[in-house]
């Protein structure tokens, strides 16, 4: 990035990856822009752009006088269970990535960083999954997702600004919503359960080093390139429930026989024919027994140095949990 052209524009800013991303870039002496759908006061290095992701002069506003954007903003993977669910999910998630594309080349921005995710990956599971791993739209997020991959890929052959592609993994840190929320809700409420057996390998990816690897990459990061973005080292699902239990300071969960867990699955089947949502059913006991690992040898070639300070991050990411339920 040339000297002088220290200007940012941000989507998803205000999501748990943009907002410990903020701090890292202004520490860095970055002017940043960022869009809200909210009025919003005007911060030391930070200019607020009312509007919205889905209105194309919103975002041409947004870019305005910026060498680079990073578009983090997005629907994340809820159930999505209506059409209007599927359709708005697809004029955020879809059109709000082209219009980015469109708003930041006709700006002249020099960069696009893209965030897709690590749900692009066929079936969720694996071992040291690279960039060229098969993928697969197994839900409307993931296809959404790949789509705003193709149309980062398009623009990057079209070769008006360079476009970096990022597939962030599970990540966690204070603020943590959604999958990782209710984690530490059925920890803290006893009704969590390992399967006894079963030390699944999984990826995941603190706040700190996501913030840090996007910065990273908004400079290092390959034209039309795909990176993989997790911690460095994997870990086993069973160790890293355990350790949030223990910083908790509530009971480890109880491992229970696979055989068990499936008759409880058998006997919850009627919940499912009066329209009620049973606790445990198939699919979450597949995430209990699956390996889904990431490999990250594209980010480490780049130049990118990971931070080892997980455990710490982990340890705020419940006590803001805690405090959140006091």
């Amino acid at each position: 990035m040339t000297t002088g052209k220290r200007t940012i524009a941000i989507t998803g800013a205000s999501g748990l990856i943009g907002s410990h991303l903020l701090p890292v870039l202004q520490g860095q002496g970055y002017r940043l822009r960022i869009l809200s759908r909210r009025p919003q006061q005007e911060a030391a290095g930070v200019t607020p752009i009312q509007g919205d992701i889905r209105s194309l002069d919103s975002v041409r506003e947004l870019t305005q006088g910026c060498s680079a954007v990073i578009h983090l903003a997005g629907i994340a993977h809820t159930s999505l269970r209506s059409q209007a669910e599927r359709d708005e999910a697809e004029r955020i998630n879809v059109d709000g990535a082209r219009n980015v594309l469109t708003a930041a080349q006709d700006a002249g921005a020099e960069r696009v960083l893209l965030a897709s995710s690590a749900h692009v990956y066929a079936g969720q599971e694996g071992m040291e999954l690279n960039e060229h791993s098969p993928t697969e739209g197994i839900s409307f997020y993931a296809r959404t997702k790949l789509m705003v991959e193709q149309a980062g890929l398009e623009a990057a052959s079209a070769g008006r600004a360079a476009i970096v592609i990022v597939r962030p993994c599970l990540t966690y840190g204070p603020g943590v919503r959604f999958n990782l929320e209710s984690l530490m809700r059925a920890i803290r409420g006893h009704y969590y359960f390992h399967v006894r057996g079963a030390s699944p390998m999984r990826s995941f990816l603190s706040v700190g080093n996501a913030a840090a690897a996007i910065t990273h990459l908004l400079q290092a990061g390959e034209n039309g390139r795909t990176y993989n973005l997790a911690d460095r080292t994997p870990i086993s699902l069973v160790e890293f429930v355990n350790s949030l239990a223990d910083l908790m300071q509530t009971s480890r969960p109880k491992n229970l026989p696979l055989f068990a867990v499936r008759s409880a699955i058998a006997g919850t089947a009627p919940l499912k024919w009066l329209g009620l949502r049973s606790p445990i059913n198939s699919e979450s006991l597949r995430k209990l027994t699956v390996s889904f690992t990431l490999e990250v040898k594209q980010l480490g070639a780049s130049g990118f140095r990971w931070s080892d300070d997980l455990l710490a991050t982990r340890k705020r990411m419940v006590e803001a949990y805690c405090r959140s339920r006091e």
